[in-house]
């Protein structure tokens, strides 16, 4: 069933890049593709690079029932909510008057620094030693310089594309760049947001924006501080290993250490 349903992600991807000029798409993220028909908005979601917060904005913004939220409902019960506002872009196969605007849609997606996000997906997933899918992974259970290079030697060594949360940003771009209306640097999100939403939703105060979704932040794993960190967990080592792995990654968003 899977599989059916991203090969028809696959076919509604394909058909958006076709209408759009364009007759490549990547394969690999077209699961991770947010598509509002009534705002025609098309987001691109790259784990990692604050998709959970972006999402749960745009819910948020496009519901207009701005951080609405019952305190009862837990961090990943939100989340289900925000993604379930959204459809897959298979819908513009089976509904014509979707079809015949989505070349029109407008497509961003929202970047992070590949040291900072590398990291974080270490701290998260592997560091804390919470999640058992990944008990076989280098650095499982070690929150340490050491288990982080066990982490980045594993990627290195063969592991880049095991896991959505550190395959390479721009592998997760399903579309060409010049398809893209904005790519957003996750640390410019408070000054692009709401001008990517002018018009579609409500404006979102600019405070809020500046840090992870009041949401997001109630899970304590999720909030990882990996950029006050870099310097603790990086060697000289890792620094040109991940540099080099993510080369396209670091030229996208034209970041440094």
């Amino acid at each position: 069933m899977y599989k059916i349903k991203k090969l028809a992600s696959y076919f509604g991807a394909l058909s958006i890049a076709l209408l759009k000029g364009n007759k490549k798409i990547n394969a690999r993220g077209v699961n991770h593709l947010l598509y509002y028909p009534e705002e025609n908005l098309i987001y691109n979601r790259i784990p990692k690079s604050g998709n959970s917060t972006v999402s749960l904005f745009l819910y948020d913004s496009l519901t207009k029932k701005n951080n609405n939220y019952s305190k009862k409902e837990t961090y990943f019960e939100a989340k289900s909510r925000a993604l379930k506002l959204a459809s897959k872009t298979s819908k513009i196969l089976y509904k014509p008057n979707l079809f015949l605007k989505i070349h029109k849609a407008k497509i961003f997606t929202v970047i992070r620094n590949p040291y900072e996000r590398i990291l974080s997906a270490f701290l998260q997933k592997i560091a804390t030693g919470k999640f058992k899918k990944y008990k076989y992974i280098p650095g499982y259970g070690e929150y340490s310089p050491k288990g982080f290079k066990s982490f980045v030697d594993y990627i290195s060594d063969g592991g880049l594309f095991s896991d959505y949360h550190w395959t390479p940003q721009i592998e997760m771009m399903v579309f060409s760049k010049d398809l893209y209306q904005k790519i957003i640097k996750i640390e410019e999100l408070s000054k692009e947001f709401n001008e990517l939403i002018k018009n579609k939703g409500n404006p979102i105060p600019t405070k809020l924006l500046e840090k992870p979704h009041p949401k997001e932040q109630t899970d304590p794993i999720k909030i990882t501080n990996a950029k006050e960190k870099l310097n603790y967990f990086y060697n000289e080592s890792t620094k040109e290993k991940i540099k080099f792995i993510y080369e396209k990654d670091f030229k996208l968003g034209n970041y440094h250490f």
